[in-house]
């Protein structure tokens, strides 16, 4: 800051003026260079020229990444060089990413703790590494430091399974999970319903696959990875139910957990595959809910029994959303296969052209079922 200094001479006023300034606030060293994200502690700074009020402002920036094309990019080098004649702290770190400016704020000073050498304050609760802290003193602006929050740390998702519609609540807690965080589960990204430095409650979106990695982002800096996994399937109902033995015959799985799109399905009837299997949504969308919250999609899985096969129970086997469903015929079938019509035959055996002359109606057992 500019001051005048005035020379009087005796007997007459003769005036000199003259400029004089003291010099800028320079800081040398921090007390710490990194916060918790709730920002439970005070940071010191040393340096020269602190003066009578110095005030420590945080610059709070982010990395931002652009993509564009040739027009595009001739536009940001304008608006990057415009940041340059502005003096706002920025850089490039790679095409298309700037380290750019977001806000610049005071760090509420502890009473008492300012001296030309010193200066102290309460660091404020925030998210982010790339911010810098820089002193003003009368108008004049040092240059800035280096300091940033630390980065999140998750060590617990609760639950850690759920079903692949998706659409429920699952909590994490940790540290440094900052002031707006992204949660993904897998590939995809779950909805943050609360969240404070500790926990974070959020909607998981609908996936498959026991092996989902779960990560927190907090401006730029990502998290350690834990597991999630969703559930296997299972079968409720197939239908028809018996389904033709001697012909095959296209039937419909209904279960749950068969994923939230069309991913690779195969299906086996007593070992042999079903063709043409494929899943299905009779439903609405999947991971939207009705009025009471339940997912409105309807999920199925259908395909074509194999022709000739022996009549009874048969074991089903079904891989859908990345994991698999096995129901044997010995325990308790879930699957039958009968006799079409003007056909017979016993548990066991394959299915018999009916006598000439004689008509049956299916699921015969013997030629005395049949009507001649």
């Amino acid at each position: 800051m500019h001051h005048q200094i005035q020379l009087v001479q005796l007997g007459h006023i003769k005036s000199n003026v003259q400029l004089f300034s003291y010099d800028p606030p320079v800081i040398k060293s921090l007390s710490t260079k990194t916060s918790n994200t709730a920002g439970t502690g005070v940071l010191t700074v040393f340096g020269s020229n602190f003066g009578e009020n110095p005030e420590i402002q945080i610059v709070y920036r982010k990395l931002e990444t652009i993509e564009y094309n040739e027009t595009s990019k001739n536009n940001t080098n304008k608006a990057v060089a415009a940041r340059r004649q502005l003096d706002e702290p920025e850089g490039s770190t790679e095409a298309g990413s700037h380290i750019v400016t977001t806000k610049v704020e005071l760090c509420e000073l502890v009473p008492g703790e300012q001296t030309h050498e010193s200066a102290s304050c309460f660091i404020p609760e925030g998210q982010g590494n790339l911010h810098l802290i820089q002193i003003e003193v009368a108008g004049q602006i040092s240059e800035g430091l280096g300091f940033g929050y630390d980065g999140p740390l998750v060590t617990s998702i609760t639950p850690d399974s759920g079903d692949t519609k998706g659409n429920f609540n699952v909590t994490l807690t940790g540290f440094n999970f900052g002031l707006t965080a992204e949660l993904k589960i897998g590939n995809a990204t779950a909805k943050v319903v609360a969240q404070n430095h500790t926990h974070l409650v959020a909607t998981a979106p609908g996936g498959i696959g026991l092996n989902n990695t779960v990560v927190l982002d907090v401006e730029g800096q990502k998290s350690n990875a834990l597991n999630f996994a969703y559930k296997p399937p299972s079968i409720v109902v197939i239908y028809p139910n018996p389904a033709d033995a001697h012909n095959g015959e296209l039937i419909t799985i209904e279960g749950r957990n068969f994923g939230a799109d069309n991913s690779n399905v195969t299906v086996e009837i007593d070992g042999k595959p079903c063709t043409n299997a494929q899943w299905i949504n009779l439903g609405g969308k999947c991971n939207t809910t009705d009025a009471r919250g339940t997912p409105v999609c309807h999920p199925v899985v259908q395909c074509k029994t194999p022709s000739i096969q022996k009549i009874g129970g048969v074991s089903v086997r079904i891989n859908v959303a990345e994991q698999e469903v096995f129901v044997d015929a010995e325990e308790a079938p879930i699957l039958t296969l009968s006799c079409p019509f003007n056909m017979y035959g016993e548990t066991g055996e394959f299915c018999q052209d009916c006598p000439v002359g004689a008509l049956c109606p299916g699921q015969c057992v013997c030629c005395v079922c049949c009507v001649c």
